[in-house]
Parts: C-alpha cells; sequence; structure tokens
C-alpha cells in the first residue's frame, strides 16, 4: 500500500483518537509528513516507533471501514485503543461489539487491495 499525506494524516488523526499517540506527537509527524521528505509512509510511521506494523494495517482498515460509512471514528478510535491495551485485534473488537461483520471485513479488504 503506498499511503499519500493527506491519508497518513487521517492514520495520524486516529493514531491520537485510539490513545496511541498523543497531541504533540502527532504535531511532530504532521510535520515530518507534510514536508515531503519520506517517499514511503507507511514505513515512516513504523519507523516513528508510534506504531507496529500491524497496527499501522489495523488503522488503514479503521480509515477504510469509515470512508465506506461502516463505523465512525468513535467506533474505530475504542478498536484501535483496544488492539493496543488489551492485545484484541481492531477488527475482533468492533465485530464483538456488534459495530461491524464479517461481511464488512471482508469488503473493506478486498477495496484495500
Amino acid at each position: 500500500m503506498k499511503l499519500v499525506a493527506a491519508t497518513a494524516l487521517e492514520l495520524v488523526d486516529l493514531m491520537v483518537s485510539g490513545k496511541l499517540i498523543t497531541e504533540q506527537q502527532k504535531e511532530q509527524l504532521a510535520s515530518e509528513i507534510q514536508s515531503g521528505k519520506h517517499p514511503n509512509l507507511e514505513e515512516f510511521l513504523i519507523q516513528s516507533g508510534c506504531v507496529s506494523k500491524g497496527e499501522l494495517a489495523s488503522i488503514v482498515l479503521a480509515h477504510k471501514l469509515i470512508s465506506e460509512n461502516r463505523i465512525d471514528h468513535a467506533k474505530a478510535a475504542v478498536a484501535i485503543f483496544d488492539e493496543r491495551s488489551v492485545s484484541l485485534k481492531m477488527e475482533e473488537s468492533l465485530r464483538l461489539r456488534g459495530w461491524i461483520t464479517e461481511a464488512d471485513v471482508k469488503a473493506a479488504e478486498e477495496s484495500l487491495r
């Protein structure tokens, strides 16, 4: 997946909402993203140490689910927080709460390919 700056900034917003990073870290990441110095924004976000590769994949999936109106930002934030705090995959957290179905996840994953 090749992230564009606008999408990367939206992912950073989800990272703040999910309590993975602070507002200060958000500002630092946003500045770096907007600088254009990082051709691979996915790798940059992972290398920043703020998210793991798996967490970033979940955040990208949450972003897709939001863009398809399958969940809202608040639900995504709860599930992202769950992934880090209780080691429950983001999509599993959403399914357990009844906020999405397996079909929702599959459709979003297909559209990301």
